[in-house]
């Protein structure tokens, strides 16, 4: 998973359905969970509601919902769904894989024009490149001012196959024969 190429609310977001996953009984202490998290009050609820609006949107309602009941906050899964599911309608959505996505089949000319196409402001769209590029080099790759992948061939790969299985997109698409 690249929980750094999500968008700042929904790396929230999966953070907080993810601690919750993770504990033995899929609940936890509101205020505990709060002060792990580091959110306020406002953004604790406002998180709670954006989730359950999430699974309402990506039609995942029927198997996920957060509910707080006193001072404890709990996940129920009535399926079998799991954190990671939530991750795959989020990394799809982050302006980050658009741009990486867009860079492998050399389809981004500049950042002006996607940011242009995709009904942007220049600056977050400046801001999430310049973000994309520090990650990537965490991988050992690099992207050229021609929006070039340059790296070691092996690392790139490895690094597409894996990047492209966290999403919902099918592989053959992505590496026709």
């Amino acid at each position: 998973m690249f929980p750094d190429f999500l968008n700042k609310p929904e790396k929230r977001k999966f953070q907080f359905v993810q601690h919750l996953e993770n504990q033995p009984l899929l609940n936890d202490d509101k205020e505990a969970m709060m002060h792990t998290l580091g959110l306020s009050s406002f953004l604790f609820y406002k998180t709670i509601d954006e989730l359950n609006a999430d699974f309402i949107a990506f039609g995942l309602q029927e198997d996920m919902e957060i509910q707080v009941e006193g001072p404890i906050v709990q996940l129920i899964y009535k399926g079998m769904t799991h954190a990671e599911i939530l991750f795959t309608y989020y990394f799809e959505q982050s302006l980050k894989y658009c741009i990486f996505k867009e860079c492998f089949f050399e389809q981004l000319v500049s950042i002006y024009d996607f940011a242009e196409r995709h009904y942007f402001s220049h600056n977050p769209v400046y801001k999430e490149f310049k973000l994309l590029k520090k990650i990537l080099l965490q991988y050992g790759i690099k992207i050229t001012k021609d929006f070039q992948l340059v790296g070691d061939e092996w690392a790139i790969r490895e690094f597409l196959f894996i990047f492209f299985s966290s999403s919902k997109e099918k592989i053959p698409t992505l590496f026709p024969a």
